[in-house]
């Protein structure tokens, strides 16, 4: 009993972690190859970053999701839907708590988009697992 509760917790833990780490290792890669600079024209880039930004969070939300379900196979369900509603409450807070409403007033969409789709994709991650 004790050893199924703390492989369930391990699970949603290390699929927290890919799901918060992940994003930021995969953007300082791709600044180190120059593909996110902001020194030609910052409308065409501001909307390049933004777009590549939504799909790697949206693809580690769902690896993230697949690894919860595949570290524990035999509960796979209720560990998914502990990672995105933990996933979801930190989106929450991250952006009541950090997003400069006042500097970028027309940009509510990321991080709007992102609280809503993330539990979401979390939970097609784990129904990837099922189906294979």
């Amino acid at each position: 009993m004790i050893k199924s509760t703390l492989k369930n917790i391990g699970a949603i833990i290390f699929g927290f972690i890919v799901i918060i780490i992940t994003p930021p290792i995969i953007i300082y890669i791709l600044e180190l190859f120059g593909i996110f600079s902001s020194d030609t024209s910052p409308g065409i880039d501001f909307l390049f970053i933004l777009i590549i930004s939504t799909l790697l969070v949206a693809l580690c939300s769902t690896i993230g999701g697949y690894i919860t379900a595949r570290l524990v196979p035999e509960n796979y369900k209720m560990n998914v839907l502990i990672l995105a509603a933990l996933y979801f409450i930190y989106l929450l807070t991250l952006t009541y708590n950090f997003y400069d409403w006042y500097t970028y007033p027309g940009n509510y969409n990321f991080p709007i988009f992102m609280l809503v789709s993330s539990p979401f994709l979390i939970w097609i991650g784990g129904k990837i697992f099922k189906h294979q």
